[in-house]
């Protein structure tokens, strides 16, 4: 068996091959396998597409935190024209100064954060002046390069929330393609019960038309021994009502099916309605191979691939992770900073009618120099008085991150007991198998021996009768236990978490 690969492009993929049937003549029976079936539910179940919608979602969410540690490259351009005709100012007595300016300023720089926290920048600064100030002509040019970092050394050190929000959402993601799997999972399951309850239906509606077709050859027979003299009229009437009451339980049998098919006709989605106006008849047949079931080790099974287990993990990690937050939010502001910078510039000042004219040049190269650097470093300390809200922000964590331990334990507890009744299921299903195959044999024995007795005339049609419902009763009971049985490891299989893989079923990462 091939494995079958559930990603976005399997409605294209599957598309190809298991609708080609589609363009068969109407009146022509198609065959519908299992794995055809299992194909349908996925590609069209509207719980999965929604769930694969939200993991999307969550890896898209995941990507766009990413975006905290991406640099800003920031630049900005302003051309001013500015005078001042000065006079007395009792509030800034730099304001008695008169000039008329024209100037062009440029910024540039880039800020960023780095996974220690440590936030930095980096940038320069581009002025030049033209006009005139308290009648000279003056002409200047400044720049300026410098950068600065800021790392803090208690508070956001070990977290902040641009790292926490990156930290949930990688766990998002986690818990998306797991809800994926959990609701394949289910998928699968629904529709293996669906379609064995059908192929169930069948065998049973096939074990009541044999048993007609007996009860009609006896009937035969017993007209033929009424116009011989060996039988009476008692006896065709009793065949006949025989015969009647097996019709009503065809018409009935013919209802299960029905109901079978439409259940799973409607696990099987918009693709497969389509064709369903066309008669089909299973690939399969109930054939359940047994196999061993071991409670210890299908629990180790469950607790390593279920889904669901795995999920509430995810649960506990984001929980430590906030109350990680939480109690790093209860240490004091204390930050480390520091810069350094150059600056050049170049100014000239002159009487009119003379035009200054300072040079750019010059102000580059005491830049590249260095001739006028600076550089500071220091610390920053701040804390609340009292840290109210963080420490009733850090209680808080604590009690979610107890909540999310309860509910994986209480999930544990859930899925070992699916697993104990799964298991028990299967073990009990193996034993109805043989019991309701001796069963069958022997009423199937019992009923060739009393034929011959009725044909040899030392027993009654009645007899005959009562052996052929018990063969008919024998052989559906036989059925149920084949699919109950497969019903059981399906169950069994989805409570392991191993449901996909058993199915060779694999979903694609996006």
């Amino acid at each position: 068996m091939k494995p079958l690969l559930l990603s976005r492009c399997l409605p294209l993929a599957l598309g190809l091959s298991l609708f080609s049937a589609g363009d068969a003549p109407a009146t022509q029976v198609q065959t519908l396998g299992l794995r055809e079936c299992l194909a349908l539910a996925l590609m069209g179940n509207r719980d999965l597409q929604l769930e694969r919608i939200n993991s999307d979602v969550a890896s898209l969410q995941l990507y766009v935190a990413g975006g905290y540690y991406d640099p800003i490259l920031f630049g900005q351009y302003r051309r001013e024209a500015a005078s001042e005709m000065g006079g007395f100012d009792p509030a800034d007595f730099s304001r008695d100064t008169f000039y008329n300016a024209d100037s062009q300023t440029s910024q540039a720089g880039l800020t960023g954060r780095l996974p220690t926290g440590m936030s930095y920048s980096l940038g320069g600064s581009y002025a030049q002046s033209d006009g005139d100030r308290e009648g000279w002509n003056f002409s200047s040019h400044r720049i300026v390069a410098s950068m600065s970092f800021s790392q803090p050394l208690l508070k956001n050190f070990w977290s902040d929330a641009g790292r926490l929000n990156l930290q949930l959402q990688r766990r998002n993601s986690k818990l998306g393609k797991l809800a994926v799997e959990r609701i394949a999972q289910l998928t699968v399951r629904d529709t293996e019960q669906a379609y064995y309850a059908w192929v169930a239906a069948r065998d049973i509606k096939s074990n009541l038309e044999e048993l007609l077709r007996s009860r009609s050859r006896l009937l035969e027979a017993t007209e033929r021994q009424i116009k011989e003299g060996t039988a009476t009229d008692s006896d065709r009437l009793l065949a006949i009502s025989r015969v009647a009451s097996l019709e009503t339980m065809m018409v009935e049998a013919d209802l299960a099916i029905r109901r079978a098919e439409v259940q799973l006709i409607s696990l099987l989605g918009e693709g497969f309605r389509q064709r369903a106006e066309q008669p089909f008849v299973p690939q399969e047949l109930l054939l359940a191979p047994l196999a061993d079931a071991s409670l210890q080790t299908s629990w180790s099974r469950g607790i390593e691939k279920r889904p669901e287990l795995a999920m509430a993990e995810e649960e506990i990690t984001k929980s430590g992770l906030v109350t990680r937050f939480r109690r790093n939010q209860l240490f004091p502001t204390l930050d480390v900073v520091g810069g350094y910078g150059r600056k050049g510039s170049s100014t000239q000042q002159l009487p009119p009618p003379l035009i200054a004219d300072a040079s750019a040049g010059d102000a580059w190269r005491q830049l590249r120099a260095g001739d006028v650097p600076n550089d500071w470093i220091g610390l920053v300390f701040s804390v609340p008085l009292s840290r109210r809200a963080e420490r009733g922000e850090f209680r808080i964590s604590k009690k979610l991150q107890e909540q999310s331990q309860i509910l994986r334990e209480r999930q544990e507890e859930i899925i070992l007991r699916e697993i104990a009744d799964a298991v028990h299921g299967v073990e009990s299903g193996a034993q109805r198998i043989q019991t309701s195959r001796r069963a069958k044999e022997n009423a199937e024995a019992a009923l060739v021996a009393e034929e011959k007795k009725l044909a040899g005339g030392k027993s009654t049609l009645f007899f005959v009768l009562q052996l052929q419902q018990d063969v008919a009763d024998a052989r559906a009971a036989h059925v149920r236990a084949l699919a109950d049985y497969q019903l059981a490891l399906t169950h069994l299989h989805w409570s392991e978490g191993t449901l996909l893989e058993q199915r060779q079923i694999t979903i694609e990462a996006r």
